[in-house]
């Protein structure tokens, strides 16, 4: 466990070097098992204060489907870790990701709807359903990697966190969900991976992302 979170660590400071001064480094990350100790340890209560960015919120991603359990809850969530290079400056744009789901849209003060008209803040718990998979319930966007981020999930990291034409770095592109909303939503994107069969799952998304959308603009004009 501790030879892991160095490794984190270490992988984070070196994202740290190189992230532009308005710039976001989002960390995922899961639990550990703690022999004797914890079932499911968050790992962020371990890094957290190991990393050289600031930690400016944690996010909590919640779905639906997941693993039933019957001798402890459930676990149906996620942490986010969102951190800053800079305090003052960071990039933060809430019209592009705000929910449109208002609970109450007509609400008033002083003669004027106090509702966003693009929606309310999303808050800091996202209700983003998983990549399904199975027979019948295989989401459309499913590949064959195993813990594929939803490309809602990204959507709102990469809109929310960025701007257009910016840069995007994923050290671990798995199957390319990074990659794919980054070209969709005008921005650019490098990522790394090793495992040689997730990089032509990530090639061949890449691939017909472009083509989708040089057939878009070709409609368009």
């Amino acid at each position: 466990m501790n030879e892991y979170i160095q490794w984190l660590s270490e992988i984070s400071n070196l994202v740290y070097k190189i992230t532009s001064n308005n710039g976001a480094y989002l960390l995922n990350l899961g639990y550990l098992k703690v022999e004797e100790q914890a079932r499911a340890l968050p790992i962020p209560y371990l890094i957290w204060d190991k990393i050289n960015f600031y930690l400016n919120q944690e996010i909590v991603w919640n779905y639906g489907a997941g693993v039933a359990c019957k001798n402890y809850l459930s676990p149906r969530n996620e942490k986010i870790l969102w951190y800053v290079k800079n305090t003052e400056e960071y990039t933060f744009n809430l019209d592009a990701i705000r929910d449109p789901d208002v609970k109450y849209p007509n609400s008033k003060k002083n003669g004027k709807l106090r509702a966003k008209t693009l929606g309310k803040n999303p808050s800091d718990v996202w209700q983003i359903a998983k990549v399904t998979s199975g027979a019948n319930r295989s989401a459309q966007e499913r590949t064959e990697h195993p813990a594929q981020f939803p490309e809602d999930l990204v959507y709102r990291m990469i809109m929310g966190f960025t701007n257009e034409n910016e840069w995007i770095l994923d050290p671990f592109l798995g199957s390319a969900t990074t990659a794919v909303v980054a070209l969709k939503n005008k921005r650019n994107c490098i990522g790394f991976e090793i495992n040689p069969n997730y990089c032509e799952m990530a090639k061949r998304r890449i691939l017909e992302t472009e083509l989708t959308l040089k057939a878009s603009e070709a409609i368009l004009f």
